[in-house]
């Protein structure tokens, strides 16, 4: 994203820029005080991690779970070869052969 006049490109922090980061961090120094804000901090940074961790593992488990299950080494692929029905021993009854019975 660029800024009018600016060639550079301009921070952009989960959709936001420096000017609402600002604002949204002096909110919480008012909210939570100075006394706080490092262990509010500390507890997001563990959610984050914990809620990263968890998404990390369910996508592993997506992925292993739709993968095909592989083969042992030893086992050789089957091989399908099509084989034709047996032929009749008397050749397929004709049109004329086939009246109905009344």
């Amino acid at each position: 994203m660029f800024l009018a006049g600016r060639r550079e490109p301009v921070m952009n922090v989960l959709g936001m820029g420096p000017g609402e980061l600002l604002l949204v961090l002096a909110i919480a120094l008012i909210i939570f005080g100075p006394d706080q804000l490092p262990q509010v901090a500390r507890q997001l940074g563990h959610i984050v991690g914990e809620v990263r961790r968890l998404s990390a593992e369910a996508t592993a488990e997506f992925q292993k779970s739709i993968q095909e299950e592989p083969q042992p080494p030893d086992s050789q692929p089957r091989q399908i070869t099509y084989q034709p029905p047996p032929q009749p021993d008397k050749p397929a009854p004709s049109r004329d052969d086939l009246k109905p019975p009344y």
